[in-house]
């Protein structure tokens, strides 16, 4: 059988706005469920007479997908990828856009952006109630990417951009066996990392660096 199902979520304190929908279907053996969701992000309205703070908003997209393959009672194979995307997501307290209370300082640059992104795949093997030694496996291989990005014009106009990149590639198993003492757990884990980073400052028109 399938289905699906939407959901949405408003808040009036930031003006936002949160649509996620849902869809799955499956059988006896295969099961699938996928889902997107869109977040929009306005300007945060603060209390105690602060009022609206500009440069708040930001949007984010996400979506994920998972299947679920049952090999018999006892074993399974899944399967899933996720990503998260969220795009020039002003950190307003360290500009001149933020607004002070109760005398906190505010911030002297003119704009300050960070995006960030997540990829995540994955394959598990999952088995239990299983005759011998060890009677519950699990095995998984995964692949990550996180990226982010930051954005910035200082006070005087001088322009900097820093972003980075961290792919992993990961491995684990792990084993349990039953005891006279307690359940045993036992397994190993392999992570390899590779990251890449960049970035660059441009001076303000005029200005002079050393």
């Amino acid at each position: 059988g399938g289905g699906g199902r939407t959901f949405l979520r408003y808040a009036s304190a930031e003006d936002s706005t949160v649509v996620r929908q849902e869809m799955w279907s499956g059988g006896a053996d295969v099961g699938v469920r996928a889902g997107v969701s869109r977040k929009d992000f306005g300007d945060v309205t603060a209390g105690r007479h602060v009022g609206t703070q500009p440069n708040t908003a930001y949007e984010e997209d996400d979506g994920d997908v998972k299947l679920v393959w049952k090999l018999d009672e006892r074993r399974r194979i899944v399967a899933a990828f996720q990503h998260v995307s969220l795009e020039d997501a002003p950190r307003t307290h360290r500009t001149i856009a933020a607004k002070s209370w109760r005398g906190t300082t505010v911030g002297a640059d003119r704009a300050l952006e960070i995006s960030n992104l997540r990829d995540l795949a994955y394959v598990q093997y999952r088995a239990e109630d299983l005759d011998g030694f060890f009677d519950r496996a699990q095995a998984s291989l995964s692949w990550q990417r996180i990226g982010e990005r930051e954005s910035r014009i200082r006070g005087s106009g001088a322009r900097d951009l820093r972003e980075f990149d961290v792919d992993t590639l990961g491995l684990w198993s792990r084993l349990s066996s039953p005891t006279s003492i307690g359940r045993l757990t036992y397994g190993a884990e392999w992570y390899r990392d590779r990251i890449e980073s960049d970035g660059f400052n441009a001076a303000a028109a005029g200005a002079v660096t050393s």
